[in-house]
């Protein structure tokens, strides 16, 4: 079984908070949809890490790109 590493930079987290600032002064329907969509995704990559490319910056075939 693969364990997935994720490695969330700075700049993700900034942009996402920017979103959610956004979403505040729009409809709830939109950020709950948001929020299940980005849980997806996190879910998908969970389940199927190897999904992403092949790290640049690692040499280790299990670290990967997102």
């Amino acid at each position: 079984m693969t364990t997935l590493n994720l490695k969330v930079e700075d700049n993700l987290v900034d942009v996402i908070k920017t979103m959610l600032v956004g979403f505040v002064q729009d409809k709830i329907s939109t950020v709950k949809k948001f929020e299940k969509n980005l849980n997806e995704k996190f879910q998908l990559l969970k389940s199927n890490p190897l999904m992403c490319r092949k790290s640049y910056y690692f040499e280790d075939e299990s670290y990967r790109d997102i």
